[in-house]
């Protein structure tokens, strides 16, 4: 993510949680009366965030780049531990703090997004497939399917960045064959509760 200054033509930030939550704060003085970030929700979004990004996100950086089979066995473990408890986590609730979509459900569905494309094959993280944790890949798809994030999700786009350019680990540039998902099928998350945001 990058939000840029087009009247300075320069760069605010590419921190995605700095930009999400400028972006929420903004809509909140333009007469916007729901927030993705509810202050009663702060420390567990933060805590969660933080265990996601840690033990998932960059988890499967670390795997994938691993130059050690120590380090690799390690950061594999961390993935695996974090989509085993998130699984688990979401076979009880529809999002990740409840019946309201909150930041960490958009933070974590950029990585959901790429795990079978690119994280399990090109990272080695092989153990499973996301499509192999059912609560964990319906919420995929149920997120999938809210209004505007189709459109940010390009699997061919995201395994070509990965296979095509990442010449470290395919120094050749072969793109892997795609995995067959079907991400719009239906995820009858609904009997968990119907989407709701939460009203500042």
């Amino acid at each position: 993510a990058l939000l840029w200054d087009s009247e300075r033509h320069s760069i605010v930030s590419n921190e995605s949680i700095h930009i999400l939550r400028g972006l929420d704060a903004v809509q909140a003085g333009h007469g916007l009366d729901w927030t993705l970030s509810p202050d009663n929700l702060a420390d567990e979004i933060d805590a969660l965030a933080d265990r996601i990004q840690r033990e998932l996100s960059n988890a499967v950086y670390r795997a994938g780049k691993a130059r050690r089979q120590d380090v690799y066995d390690e950061a594999v473990e961390e993935v695996f531990a974090t989509l085993d408890m998130l699984d688990a986590w979401l076979a009880e609730t529809r999002y990740l703090h409840g019946a309201a979509l909150t930041e960490t459900d958009l933070r974590l569905w950029p990585t959901l997004a790429r795990f079978d494309a690119v994280y399990h094959g090109h990272f080695k993280c092989t153990r499973r497939r996301l499509a192999d944790h059912a609560h964990l890949w319906a919420y995929a798809r149920d997120v999938l399917s809210l209004p505007g994030v189709a459109a940010t999700f390009d699997e061919s786009a995201i395994r070509a960045a990965y296979y095509g350019e990442d010449r470290d680990l395919n120094p050749f540039g072969i793109v892997a064959t795609a995995p067959e998902l079907d991400w719009l099928a239906s995820h009858e998350r609904e009997r968990l509760g119907s989407l709701s945001v939460t009203m500042r």
